[in-house]
């Protein structure tokens, strides 16, 4: 909201920002659109426009921020310490990074993938499994992506799929673009376990 405001100069309603599963240059080009703004001055501005959100988030995001981790998340990471673990974000290296520092979660990802690297959430998941294959052997059969988002679905499509409804998506929202499975939250990492080694 701030960004908007200092470098584009105009107001946006919390009901207007449906931003999950996208990378930020694409929520910064959809507000902007929204609000008649021309395409060549967000390109021109896009840059400026990153660095202010940075510049805001860094402001209001806590240093302890362990309480933002949903329920069951970290045992689930804890207990897939031996599997190889790849972050993708639509926030940008520096916002990621302070997340996943404030939040005590960056020694469980092997791979971090951050939205500068490509346009979109398909893109980014590509670019992941891109990084992982130079490590590890992997045919598609090995390969899940866990989202809670319908851009996660539909980008982690040749591959499995386990969609969460912890974010602003809902089930039925979800389950109309087909993840191989769907659950409601990560509460009972146990039954998320078995069910990733049943996919």
């Amino acid at each position: 909201i701030s960004m908007c405001q200092e470098v584009f100069h105009f107001s946006v309603k919390k009901k207007e920002m449906k931003l999950e599963g996208n990378t930020l240059s694409e929520n910064i080009i959809q507000l902007c659109l929204l609000h008649h703004i021309p395409k060549k001055l967000i390109q021109q501005r896009m840059h400026r426009a990153a660095r202010s959100v940075e510049k805001h988030f860094m402001k209001i995001f806590p240093k302890h921020a362990e309480k933002f981790v949903l329920p069951g998340v970290k045992l689930l990471l804890t207990h897939l310490k031996k599997e190889q673990l790849a972050l993708v974000t639509g926030n940008t290296q520096k916002i990621g990074n302070c997340i996943l520092k404030n939040t005590h979660l960056e020694r469980y990802f092997k791979v971090k993938i951050f939205s500068t690297v490509a346009k979109n959430r398909k893109q980014l998941i590509q670019e992941a499994i891109k990084k992982m294959k130079t490590h590890l052997k992997l045919s598609n059969r090995d390969i899940i992506v866990v989202g809670d988002s319908i851009h996660d679905v539909d980008a982690a499509k040749p591959w499995k799929s386990l969609a969460v409804a912890t974010g602003h998506t809902t089930i039925k929202e979800l389950k109309k673009h087909h993840p191989t499975i769907i659950v409601k939250n990560l509460k009972n990492y146990r039954s998320i376990i078995s069910l990733l080694q049943c996919m």
